[in-house]
């Protein structure tokens, strides 16, 4: 029986009952309520979860705005909303629903003032990341002075004026608030019960922890990143190398590997200095990648030294590729003239063999290369 139909029949018999009967159908309505309650709460931690998975399968700044716009479709009585990250000792609009874009772009916060007036509670729930709910006049009243690029604005954005209730939750990541969650709406100046703030608390918890990943991942690409040219370095080749090598085998794929280095890179720092040493390594770094297809992935070793993995390339394709790669570079402007390379080409035929084997080509090439 629905809830709306047992209310209904609660009613009907309170009017005709007995005092024991009254007594019955209000325990049982109680524990209808309670039960609807609980699948209610199930239902809305499930769709968290599947957020969260989905949140974790994009880029941050997709994930921001997805995470908002399905904690307004989740928070009962929301209609529109927005999330602050703190930039800087500021904060900004990392993403908006229900709003024009162009309003809020180039627009910041002191954290001050999102603390103290904005929130409102004090400073131990904002540290506690406690939501809180603001009606009608009280919208404006507290969200009074911006920033707009560089300019101090005192007054309220237009955005505001038509909120009649707001939940305002600050969202905490290692002992520090550094996002505000906002959840809106414009027609009912009584919106927001409990149920709407345990689901800001779970949007803000899941928030927190799309922003743990994302600087873990930014950890993580770093110590994978070369600093200079932008290209995976080493380290990153050796990850990506066992992932080609397994996926080679598994499809009876070959997969090639081109090495390569500057000719007279030597003489290139000694004669001008290592700023155009700096300038031919980027060169070369943003030709290769421009040359080769997406699908593969152009690495700096270290040094003068680059790597190229192609997957699904025989040897005769990779030819092919190391012949377009010496015509893109005779045509790329450098101080000495146009920078080339020194390149080989190790292979595994359909699959067979392993990453040790190419390692072992590798180190071949180069004690050939270099006479030793």
């Amino acid at each position: 029986m629905e809830l709306a139909g047992a209310v209904k029949f609660r009613i009907a018999s309170e009017t005709n009952g007995s005092p024991y009967e009254l007594g019955l159908l209000r325990q049982a309505s109680f524990l209808l309520g309670a039960e609807y309650e609980r699948v209610q709460a199930e239902r809305y931690r499930q769709a968290v979860l599947d957020v969260h998975r989905e949140l974790l399968s994009c880029p941050v700044e997709e994930a921001y705005r997805l995470l908002l716009i399905k904690a307004i479709e989740l928070t009962p009585d929301a209609e529109s909303g927005s999330f602050l990250v703190r930039v800087d000792g500021q904060f900004r609009y990392a993403a908006s629903a229900g709003y024009a874009e162009e309003e809020l772009r180039d627009v910041r916060f002191d954290v001050a003032t999102v603390r103290d007036e904005w929130y409102g509670r004090g400073a131990a729930a904002w540290n506690a990341g406690l939501p809180r709910v603001v009606r009608d006049g009280v919208v404006t009243e507290q969200g009074r002075g911006y920033f707009r690029g560089e300019r101090w604005a005192p007054g309220v954005l237009p955005s505001l004026t038509g909120i009649t209730a707001n939940i305002g939750a600050p969202v905490l990541y290692a002992g520090q608030v550094y996002g505000f969650l906002n959840i809106d709406s414009s027609s009912d100046v009584d919106a927001f019960a409990e149920d709407s703030l345990e689901v800001v608390r779970a949007f803000a918890a899941r928030a927190a922890l799309l922003h743990g990943a994302n600087l873990r991942e930014q950890i993580h690409l770093a110590a994978r990143t070369d600093l200079l040219t932008g290209l995976p370095n080493r380290r990153a080749f050796t990850w990506t190398l066992e992932r080609e090598v397994s996926r080679a085998r598994r499809h009876a794929e070959p997969l090639s590997l081109i090495v390569a280095d500057i000719r007279r890179f030597k003489s290139v720092n000694d004669q001008l200095g290592h700023p155009a040493g700096d300038e031919a390594l980027t060169l070369v770094a943003r030709v290769v990648r421009a040359t080769v297809r997406t699908e593969d992935t152009v690495f700096r070793w270290g040094g003068d030294e680059f790597a190229l993995l192609l997957p699904r390339t025989d040897a005769a394709a990779a030819v092919l590729v190391r012949e377009r790669l010496r015509a893109a570079l005779r045509a790329a402007p450098f101080t000495l003239g146009p920078p080339e390379l020194n390149m080989d080409i190790a292979t595994l035929a359909g699959g067979q063999g392993s990453g040790e084997q190419v390692h072992e080509a590798d180190a071949a090439m180069y004690r050939e290369k270099r006479g030793a």
